[in-house]
C-alpha cells in the first residue's frame, strides 16, 4: 500500500499510540484505531457511519492536519468498510483514492489513480474503500473554495454549480503528495518554514492547480451514470432508514426496505450488488453485526451479556451468530466484551 505522506512525522506519542502536535496554532492528530467505528468518531466534524463490511481483525491509522481554513485528513484501515453520511451545509470536500484501489467507490462512481471527487456541502456521502486503499480529502468552507476556484478558472466555477458529486480525471495527485511531503518534513521536525496560513495557501494553491487542469471524468454514458446515481441514493436511503432503527423491535427485513424505499426485491438487489457487491440480505446481517459489535465494545452496564446484545437485534440462534461475528470482526464476540469489560 502507499504510504501515507504524513508517515515521515516523528509525533509524541502517548501510550495508547494516539499523539496530538500543536506547531505554531497547527493541530496535528495522529490516531491508532482499532474498530470502524472509531473511525468515524475521529472525524467529529461531520455525522457519518463507517461498518467494516470486509471479513478480518480490524486495524486502521486516522491523521488530520488542521489549519486556519483546511482541514486533510488521511485515512486507511486493513478491512473493507462502508462509509456514509451528508456533508455540511457548510463544507465541501476534494478527495481522492490511493493504493490498490479495485475495490474503492465513491457514490456512482468507480475510483482510479486519476480521478479526483469534489463533494459540495449538503451532498450524500457513500463511500466504499477496500483493505488496500487510503483516502486522502481536504475539507474547504464551500464559499472559500469557490471564490480560490474562480480565481483560476473563472469560466467553469462562476456562478452556482451541480450540487451532486463532481469527479474529475487528473494527473497531479503524485505531485501534490510530493509537495505536501516535502512541507511536512520540516514541519515534523520542528522547523515549519510557513505559518499555519502559509501553509493553508501552499496546499490551496497546489489543489487549484491539480483542479484547473483536470476535466470531468465520464468515461460512461450518462443513462449508466444515471443508472448508478440512482442505485448510490437507493442504499444510501436504506442506510439511513436503518440507522434509524433503536433496537430489536422494529429490526425491519426485505419487506420493510422494500416499502421503505417504494421499490421492488429486484431493484434492491440489483443496487446493492452494484454498490456494494453484497446482497441487501447480506448487507442486512451485516449491519445487525456491527450494531451488535458497538453494543459489546460500548456497554451500557457491567452485567451486560452477549446474549442480550444478540437478540437486541434479531439474532436467534447464538451459535451461528457468533461463527457469523468471529468470521467478520476475526475474535468471537465474547472476547469483544471482555475487552471492553475490562
Amino acid at each position: 500500500m502507499t504510504h501515507s505522506v504524513l508517515n515521515n512525522c516523528p509525533l509524541n506519542t502517548t501510550e495508547s499510540g494516539s499523539s496530538l502536535t500543536i506547531t505554531n496554532g497547527i493541530v496535528f492528530k495522529d490516531l491508532p484505531l482499532q474498530d470502524a467505528s472509531e473511525q468515524a468518531s475521529a472525524q467529529d466534524w461531520v455525522p457519518v457511519t463507517i461498518d467494516q463490511i470486509g471479513s478480518g481483525t480490524y486495524a486502521g491509522h486516522y491523521q488530520e492536519l488542521n489549519l486556519p481554513g483546511i482541514k486533510m485528513v488521511i485515512e486507511r484501515q486493513n478491512c473493507t468498510v462502508h462509509k456514509r453520511g451528508i456533508m455540511d451545509e457548510k463544507y465541501c470536500t476534494l478527495s481522492y483514492v490511493r493504493g490498490t484501489i479495485d475495490a474503492a467507490r465513491v457514490s456512482e462512481h468507480q475510483a482510479s489513480h486519476k480521478a479526483l471527487f469534489l463533494i459540495p456541502a449538503g451532498t450524500e456521502v457513500d463511500v466504499q474503500v477496500g483493505s488496500e486503499a487510503e483516502t486522502v480529502y481536504f475539507r474547504f468552507d464551500q464559499e472559500h473554495f469557490q471564490q480560490q476556484a474562480m480565481i483560476i478558472d473563472p469560466e467553469r466555477w462562476e456562478g452556482s454549480y451541480d450540487p451532486e458529486l463532481m469527479c474529475f480525471e487528473t494527473l497531479g495527485q503524485a505531485q501534490l503528495d510530493q509537495n505536501i511531503n516535502q512541507l511536512l518534513r520540516h514541519f515534523s521536525a520542528g522547523k515549519p518554514y510557513l505559518t499555519g496560513d502559509g501553509m493553508e495557501r501552499y496546499i490551496t494553491d497546489n489543489l487549484m492547480l491539480m483542479l484547473q487542469s483536470s476535466q470531468p471524468l465520464s468515461t460512461l454514458p450518462f443513462s449508466t451514470i444515471d443508472t448508478r446515481r440512482r442505485a448510490a441514493h437507493l442504499v444510501h436511503h436504506v442506510s439511513a432508514y436503518l440507522e434509524s432503527v433503536p433496537n430489536a423491535q422494529s429490526c425491519p427485513g426485505i419487506i420493510d426496505l422494500c416499502r421503505e424505499t417504494g421499490v421492488s426485491e429486484r431493484t434492491l438487489q440489483y443496487s446493492f450488488k452494484a454498490q456494494l457487491g453484497l446482497t441487501p440480505n447480506t448487507y442486512l446481517r451485516i449491519f445487525r453485526l456491527n450494531r451488535v459489535r458497538k453494543l459489546l465494545r460500548n456497554p451500557s452496564h457491567a452485567t451486560v451479556t452477549v446474549t442480550e446484545a444478540a437478540m437486541r437485534w434479531h439474532f436467534w440462534h447464538l451459535g451461528r451468530f457468533s461463527r457469523d461475528y468471529a468470521a467478520l470482526f476475526g475474535e468471537s464476540p465474547s472476547i469483544t466484551l471482555r475487552n471492553a469489560l475490562g
